[in-house]
């Protein structure tokens, strides 16, 4: 899953780099920028967040130690716990409002745009997949910092 999301990154730029050159490159490409490149960036963009949960895994998140590389590992690990759990609660909800509007979108035959009909609901699954990876990776990472605070 991680290497679907990562892999969509080069194709990404190189659509908008291309659809910009085209929109405001030199007078014979001048005014021919790409059909739908927003649309189909943004689609790309979702499919991305399927890297999320191998980022979790490997513990590759933006964190900021200044205070939390100070304290004991036993505090560390019940503040991560807690921390972990709140990022639980709000994933659960975000997959499980994603998961409705994907059978909303499914149910209207919702498109990216008139110019460009693609059905846009697999998009919409493939971010709740995702969400719920992420989730079950946070539910392994709590009982690990559960287990490390109690071993101390």
């Amino acid at each position: 899953m991680a290497l679907v999301g990562t892999g969509l990154l080069l194709p990404m730029m190189l659509l908008i780099t291309a659809d910009v050159f085209l929109r405001y490159g030199s007078k014979p490409l001048h005014s021919r920028p790409i059909t739908g490149t927003a649309e189909i960036a943004a689609l790309m963009l979702v499919c991305m967040v399927l890297g999320v949960s191998w980022c979790a895994v490997e513990d590759r998140h933006i964190k900021v130690g200044i205070v939390m590389d100070r304290l004991p590992k036993k505090v560390q690990a019940i503040i991560d716990s807690i921390t972990l759990l709140f990022g639980l609660v709000t994933c659960v909800i975000m997959t499980w409002q994603g998961a409705l509007t994907s059978l909303w979108v499914q149910q209207w035959k919702e498109v990216a745009a008139q110019l460009l009909p693609l059905p846009v609901f697999p998009f919409h699954w493939i971010l709740v997949l995702g969400l719920a990876m992420l989730c079950v990776v946070m539910v392994l990472l709590i009982i690990q910092k559960v287990r490390e605070a109690i071993k101390g």
